[in-house]
């Protein structure tokens, strides 16, 4: 790939796929914006609160981390306009 910089929105971004994405676009100097799915802070399933130190993939310092339920409409809408 050439010398384009991406700017990247990565719904679940805490899951396997998401954490492994980011971390590679990033590594190509992509602005990276992830989201995880909002939940009460002690939820043991909210991937964004497990703390798997084995299989954790960390996401880049570089990357903005937001809360966003992907059925609510308006807030999609919001975040993609801010982004």
């Amino acid at each position: 790939r050439d010398c384009l910089v991406m700017r990247a929105l990565i719904t679940g971004g805490y899951g396997f796929v998401g954490r492994h994405l980011a971390k590679y676009l990033a590594s190509c100097g992509d602005d990276v914006a992830v989201t995880y799915v909002p939940a009460k802070s002690d939820d043991p399933k909210n991937p964004a609160m497990q703390h798997d130190k084995e299989n954790r993939v960390e996401l880049p310092r570089t990357a903005q981390s937001m809360a966003l339920d992907v059925t609510d409409e308006a807030a999609v809408s919001q975040l993609v306009s801010l982004i």
